[in-house]
């Protein structure tokens, strides 16, 4: 396999993790939430830079550099979306439960509309006792490794 075949390769897996999450979204009907979002979009730059690397005489290097960037990055927030579900961490306001006991009824009601409809902090779909923002993660670790050894790897194109 050479490393050009390897990259794309590569880009494929993030394109097969868009295509998971948006089957489950629009398939399994599991509404994402917007740390579900913001892990989508650095897969989307990379399938972006693989079409790229297709039509143009994009540096492998670049295409290298710049998937173990966003794979790493994608990794990162589905980990912290992990702890946010388990409670490990504090996840954004705006997509978690607040404490609103002090608010006010007209305040309260403004929240409430206002309020995004998935939080989160719930865990919509998990397997083996990891939900999908962990696995995710797995995903990504296993991309950044293949990445990693392949801008090491002593034979490039």
């Amino acid at each position: 396999m050479t490393p050009r075949f390897f990259a794309h390769t590569l880009i494929g897996a993030s394109g097969l993790l868009l295509v998971a999450a948006l089957g489950f979204e629009h398939i399994g009907e599991l509404a994402p939430c917007a740390l579900c979002y913001t892990q989508r979009y650095p897969h989307y730059a990379i399938v972006l830079i693989g079409v790229l690397s297709l039509v143009t005489a994009l540096p492998q290097r670049a295409v290298q550099i710049s998937g173990l960037i966003l794979s790493g990055t994608a990794g990162l927030v589905a980990a912290y979306h992990s702890g946010v579900e388990s409670g490990r961490f504090e996840g954004p306001s705006t997509c978690t439960s607040n404490e609103t006991t002090s608010l006010s009824v007209d305040d309260l009601f403004a929240h409430v509309m206002s309020a995004p409809i998935v939080r989160c902090d719930d865990i919509a779909w998990s397997m083996f006792g990891l939900s999908m923002a962990a696995w995710h993660a797995v995903a990504c670790a296993v991309l950044v490794f293949g990445w990693a050894w392949l801008l090491i790897s002593p034979r490039q194109v």
